[in-house]
């Protein structure tokens, strides 16, 4: 395909755009991505992409977002001048055409050293504007390439500006019309592995949350209460700090108090209460109160009394209130099993992982037995199963397709590796990409390396191809947010799977 774009002789634009084409089905992988670097596609394909004909653009963009995924050829787009055709498609383009520029930009940005030669090309207005009114496809890529870009202070006040509000002001609240696109960013900032990118999203939506009602629902329909829950359980002192006040400033709006409550997050602010410090245990005891005030007899709702939280002060520098909490603490606290809420009418959900017999599986065993002894649909195919290990495998891999469950992923080092097995995490891995339409895939993060890195290569007996490579970069994109269970007890990891299940409930949409 790239001696088609190189050819001397002149080539008609449909042999052009076939060979482009090529290129797209094999950009998905890893080597290809290198082999197609490495042959001088770059270039050429960031020439398409200013192309005039829109369809040309749109694929040559398609297969530069591919190759951008690959760490080591996004310094070699820019070389070639790649953002500046990609903002151009972003403004001018059709649809499918904005969705590709914006999933290039997402992956550029993905480096944060990046975020300034993208900021300098005017990325960042136009990304705002098709976050806002773009198609559903378009608004996704789009606001994920401004979550990269918010870690950097510049490019978050240069989005501030085009999107027409000063960050983390009470008085800016989005226009109606981009609220629930804005809310969402922020929850997606919310889930991030990065701290100050939780705390930030959570302090924005804890300001948006004392400007309105509508403001409020908003927040809770988008899923911000369940996010913000999780941070909680999951974030820094500073994520958890604005996350505290955030709940307490929704929860005189009745759609986000029930969510709050569906979301399990009296427990957790319970638990934050008792064993936080500070300023933390201070917003969780605050949220608590008020609470507990409208559970008294007197109004409710929008006529209930109440001082929302005005717009954060630098939070200060806090021990971390939940790090080191042992199980036995937990459970005093109301973080243990005793607090997990039942399982019954949950979505099924299938733990993957290498089975070594060592400390990881010996801990995830335990962390399966607590979700099922809370009546969740949880399975784990027993290492000492013998033959009927890979019936069990199948019968698993099958509920999860046909009931549309979750795939809960132990992403230990080697996780997806190709072995003698046809019954392993890599066999689980690739059934999970077959029927993505279907199966969700939760990456639970057990250790400092992620995404997984499977050995593969010529000298590996089963994976010379580096397969396997490849479909850990398929399944476990820059968009898909992982659960970090580092350095965490069963009992709290269980409470945080529990928490992910209770929003994936049979009779409601999966996805």
């Amino acid at each position: 395909a790239i001696s088609v774009l190189t050819a001397k002789h002149e080539t008609s634009h449909a042999e052009k755009l076939e060979a482009v084409r090529r290129l797209g089905t094999l950009a998905n992988l890893p080597q290809n991505q290198e082999a197609i670097a490495a042959a001088g596609g770059i270039p050429l394909l960031v020439a398409l992409v200013a192309d005039t004909r829109e369809e040309m653009m749109s694929e040559a963009a398609y297969v530069l977002a591919w190759l951008a995924a690959k760490c080591e050829n996004r310094q070699a787009i820019i070389e070639a001048g790649g953002i500046a055709p990609l903002v151009l498609l972003l403004e001018c383009g059709n649809d499918d055409a904005k969705k590709e520029a914006a999933n290039a930009l997402a992956n550029l940005a993905a480096s944060p050293k990046n975020s300034g030669a993208i900021a300098a090309a005017g990325a960042i207005p136009a990304l705002v504007t098709v976050a806002a009114t773009g198609s559903p496809e378009a608004q996704e890529e789009a606001t994920l390439a401004l979550t990269y870009l918010g870690r950097d202070s510049f490019c978050m006040a240069v989005a501030a500006a085009a999107a027409g509000r000063l960050p983390s002001s009470a008085s800016a609240a989005p226009s109606p019309r981009g609220l629930s696109v804005k809310v969402r960013a922020e929850i997606e900032a919310l889930e991030s592995s990065k701290e100050d990118q939780k705390a930030k999203a959570a302090e924005q939506l804890g300001t948006w949350a004392t400007v309105s009602d509508e403001n409020r629902a908003a927040i809770s329909r988008e899923g911000g209460v369940e996010a913000l829950v999780r941070s909680l359980v999951n974030g820094g002192d500073q994520a958890k700090w604005h996350a505290a006040r955030a709940l307490r400033n929704l929860a005189n709006n009745p759609e986000a108090k029930e969510a709050i409550l569906k979301a399990d997050g009296i427990t957790t602010l319970t638990l934050v209460a008792k064993l936080g410090k500070g300023k933390v245990k201070e917003a969780a005891d605050d949220a608590l109160k008020l609470f507990s005030q409208q559970d008294q007899p007197g109004p409710v709702g929008a006529d209930a009394k109440w001082d929302p939280i005005p717009a954060a002060e630098p939070a200060p520098d806090l021990p971390n209130s939940m790090s080191g909490v042992s199980a036995a603490d937990a459970n005093t606290a109301g973080g243990g099993r005793d607090n997990i809420p039942t399982g019954k009418g949950t979505r099924v959900a299938m733990f993957s992982a290498r089975f070594d017999k060592g400390p990881m599986e010996e801990k995830f065993r335990k962390v399966f037995q607590i979700l099922l002894d809370c009546d969740y649909d949880v399975l784990m195919v027993d290492a000492n199963a013998g033959q009927s290990f890979a019936d069990l495998t199948t019968e698993y891999l099958w509920r999860l397709k046909e009931e549309q469950g979750t795939l809960l992923a132990v992403c230990t080092k080697h996780y997806g590796e190709m072995t003698e097995s046809a019954y392993s995490s890599h066999k689980e891995l690739k059934f999970a990409l077959d029927y993505q339409r279907f199966v969700k895939v939760l990456p639970l993060k057990v250790e400092k390396t992620y995404p997984p890195e499977p050995p593969g290569g010529p000298e590996h007996e089963y994976d010379k191809k580096r397969l396997a490579r490849a479909y850990i970069a398929s399944v476990f994109t820059p968009g898909v947010v992982y659960l970090d269970c580092q350095d965490k007890s069963d009992e709290q990891i269980a409470v945080e799977i529990a928490q992910y299940l209770q929003r994936h409930r049979v009779g409601t949409d999966p996805n």
